[in-house]
């Protein structure tokens, strides 16, 4: 019997600022065979490889894992405080370019090991690279200057009073200024982040899989090739204003992003929510960033084809690798609900002045529901690669 995995999600330390530096990073994962039953309290066992360079690259440290999923087919695994190590953790140069995880099981518990998937370490662990750098940084820093980066450690996003040169490390997600430009690294080589270049523009150095900066608010979201389509990978969390909002707990845009209703997500006046918007259905940009923009609902059958119809398939980072997130919606009256329920994204295209068409995919359900609903609920947002 085949098994898959159906959704990941690297979870780094909240103390990566602290003193305490942490010597390894959280993962969690669900596991589920191939007619989406849940592999509930089953003895499994993981070989996890981090790949340096490229998604094929050579393996800097391999371990293994033995242990029992719970009810929910759930298990939680500490990377880098495996059994049979190959090389030490610590010794892991994270500054030296992109990391990949490599993640193989067997469902029996032994050792013969069936490959789940391989992906890209979007957000470097940075405190496991300052503590391998002559210049860490404290918690409290105010101003950064020399070679010292302030940065969150969940998105790589730059936080705090910056100042910066041209000393910043060659980590995804920096900043430097080098006296005539700001340039951001992808994890390649630096991108110009002023008019005419940037991280999200069309340029030969990046590829579709590299992370996204977002040079509106510095946002970091992550991207995957599905056909011929390039996909953000994370929910959309840019501040359109009026129409964009956020929640706590569950809902907090560190966690959900942020709720747009139809026209703060297709960047249009709010008026557009109850009238008809003759744009409906092309490729607008919307609340997305430069070379980017709001799927209709055809580029979303697109994607749906590619799944075959399975949810399940675009809820993890493995096999499709769409990350789907189940972070609900905002009703009209001002409530959030439906977290850890119901994954919900709107696309650019309208039916009527007052309903525009979504898609929901329930937790733990295959079935991709097209709905069409009205233009003033909150959902999220993905965001496609314009050709």
């Amino acid at each position: 019997m085949k098994f898959i995995f159906i959704f990941c999600a690297l979870l780094f330390f909240s103390n990566m600022l602290s003193a305490q530096v942490p010597h390894g990073f959280n993962y969690q994962a669900v596991a589920r065979n191939v007619d989406g039953t849940l592999l509930a309290n089953k003895d499994i066992s993981f070989r996890i490889s981090l790949l340096h360079g490229k998604i094929d690259g050579s393996s800097v440290y391999s371990e293994v894992h033995k242990i029992t999923t719970n009810k929910m087919g759930m298990v939680a695994l500490e990377i880098g405080n495996g059994s049979f190590p190959t090389s030490n953790f610590e010794d892991i140069d994270w500054g030296s370019g992109r990391f990949f995880i490599k993640v193989e099981m067997d469902v029996h518990g032994g050792t013969d090991y069936m490959l789940m998937g391989t992906s890209q370490l979007l957000s470097v662990p940075y405190a496991m690279y300052a503590e391998k750098s002559s210049n860490g940084i404290s918690k409290d820093a105010q101003n950064i200057s020399g070679e010292k980066t302030f940065m969150d450690p969940i998105k790589g996003k730059l936080v705090g009073s910056v100042i910066l040169n041209s000393n910043a490390p060659a980590v995804a997600g920096s900043i430097r200024w080098t006296g005539e430009d700001f340039e951001g690294y992808n994890g390649d080589s630096w991108i110009s982040l002023t008019a005419g270049g940037g991280a999200n523009s069309q340029t030969d150095s990046w590829q579709c899989g590299d992370p996204l900066i977002d040079t509106r608010d510095g946002q970091i979201y992550g991207t995957t090739l599905i056909g011929n389509q390039c996909w953000t990978s994370d929910n959309l969390n840019f501040d359109a204003g009026e129409g964009s909002y956020t929640g706590t707990g569950t809902y907090a845009p560190e966690v959900a992003g942020r709720y747009y209703n139809w026209a703060a997500a297709m960047g249009i006046d709010q008026s557009f929510n109850n009238s008809t918007y003759q744009g409906s259905d092309a490729a607008v940009q919307g609340v997305c960033p430069a070379d980017w923009h709001l799927p209709s609902h055809a580029e979303w059958v697109s994607l749906e084809e590619m799944a075959g119809g399975n949810g399940i398939l675009l809820e993890g980072q493995s096999g499709l690798s769409f990350n789907m997130k189940f972070t609900g919606d905002r009703l009209t009256d001002g409530v959030f609900a439906n977290s850890g329920i119901a994954a919900i994204y709107w696309t650019a295209t309208q039916d009527s002045e007052r309903d525009a068409w979504k898609r929901i995919v329930f937790k733990e359900e295959s079935f991709i529901d097209r709905i069409i609903i009205g233009k003033e609920f909150g959902f999220s947002v993905r965001c496609v690669k314009d050709n």
